[in-house]
């Protein structure tokens, strides 16, 4: 009789143990995995700073990426501001205001709300706190990086759909700036585009208005080593114009200011503002309208956020030049609301737009 006991409690605990562990199998089929994984680019060796060539890149693979082994999937890249790197999406660096990309992708995806993707979080951190993502003879070709490097060793490690209709950008401040010029630039490579409270959409608004007080405070610098002491809108100006208007000859820096001192004033140059107003998204938007006309582009920005004004422009010229695009403005600033805003705006939003 305890022979027979033992056995039926032997086979309850067996099955309650086969149970819970079933039950247990759809949450784990529904979280997917962050990867630490590293690119090695041609277009960033030998630049002048002296920053690695090879670069840290995050990588979100989602549930179904280990649940469904044939499959392949749409990617995003996501693209990190001014001082920061490439854990900005995932980590908990930032407890006041956590992101944790992982989880709030995990959460839509299981919710229905976006299909599965890939999201790759490339680290575009230099010595100036920031690339621009641009091409620079002075910092790397970061826009080669992200549009050929980076693009080529993700197609060729993940089982991506390698087409531009299947591949978005998207970023925050510095990162949105990055997003919409490179997306605006390159057609062949992105097909759909959002940025977060972008930053310097209208260069004169921008640099000759907002920080024209930084750009005379650096123009008076003589010594790379005052660079740690700067505030971080001085080290904003050096690290764009390093990107924007490189100048391996120039000194301290290595890149021209829009303005030269005569007789101890800064005076205005028309020259080298030219060469500014190359990588400004405003400008350049009547230049590349049958480029935009294939894209999908949305960007936001808060109404507390300095940076209205300029947004709100860059809008207002989509507008006239017959671009469609989403752009909204919120209760908010440059950051309380990201993270919000990245799960119920940008995600669903370029989850949308993404096909094979």
């Amino acid at each position: 009789m305890r022979l027979r006991k033992s056995s039926l409690l032997l086979i309850i605990i067996t099955l309650l143990i086969q149970l819970l562990s079933a039950a247990s199998l759809p949450a784990q089929a529904q979280s997917g995995r962050l990867v630490a994984d590293a690119v090695s680019s041609p277009a960033l060796a030998k630049n002048l700073l002296g920053d690695p060539a090879q670069r840290a890149v995050t990588v979100y693979l989602p549930p179904q990426y280990d649940s469904e082994p044939p499959r392949h999937f749409p990617v995003l890249y996501l693209l990190h501001g001014f001082g920061g790197k490439h854990r900005f999406w995932t980590s908990s660096d930032r407890p006041k205001r956590p992101i944790r990309l992982q989880e709030m992708a995990d959460d839509l995806i299981r919710q229905g709300n976006i299909q599965p993707l890939i999201i790759v979080m490339p680290d575009g951190d230099n010595a100036y706190k920031g690339s621009f993502y641009l091409n620079s003879a002075v910092t790397g070709r970061w826009e080669d990086f992200v549009c050929q490097d980076l693009v080529r060793h993700v197609d060729s490690t993940y089982r991506t759909i390698p087409q531009a209709s299947a591949r978005a950008l998207a970023g925050h401040s510095m990162g949105g700036y990055g997003a919409l010029l490179l997306t605006m630039r390159h057609p062949e490579t992105f097909r759909a585009v959002y940025g977060l409270s972008p930053a310097c959409l209208v260069f004169e608004e921008h640099f000759l208005n907002l920080q024209k007080a930084n750009l005379l405070t650096v123009l008076k610098l003589t010594s790379r080593d005052q660079f740690p002491g700067l505030s971080w809108r001085d080290q904003v100006i050096i690290a764009a114009g390093a990107a924007i208007a490189p100048n391996p000859n120039k000194p301290p820096f290595l890149f021209d200011l829009p303005f030269k001192e005569e007789s101890g004033q800064p005076v205005f140059d028309a020259a080298i503002w030219k060469t500014w107003l190359k990588s400004d998204p405003y400008s350049q938007l009547p230049l590349l309208k049958e480029n935009l006309a294939q894209l999908k582009i949305a960007f936001d920005i808060g109404t507390a956020d300095r940076m209205l004004p300029q947004t709100r422009l860059f809008s207002q010229s989509l507008k006239k030049l017959g671009i469609p695009h989403s752009y909204e403005e919120y209760d908010g600033d440059h950051f309380n609301r990201l993270a919000e805003r990245l799960h119920t705006k940008v995600l669903p939003f370029l989850s949308q737009a993404l096909h094979p």
